[in-house]
């Protein structure tokens, strides 16, 4: 599997983002978390997956 970076603005506003969700559940906002997880392997895995845009 490709390595996944992340960098750190996106790091800290998923930290921020988990702690907000993690108010009220922490079992949500680790979901959340793995969720995202999930969609960053996807897209590592499946770079062109998607539509293409103009934009």
């Amino acid at each position: 599997m490709p390595a996944i970076y992340k960098r750190p603005l996106a790091q800290e506003n998923l930290i921020e983002i988990w702690e907000y969700i993690a108010d009220d559940s922490i079992d949500r906002a680790d979901a959340f978390i793995d969720i995202v997880d999930g969609k960053l392997r996807t897209l590592a895995v499946q770079p062109m997956m998607g539509r293409a845009r103009d934009n």
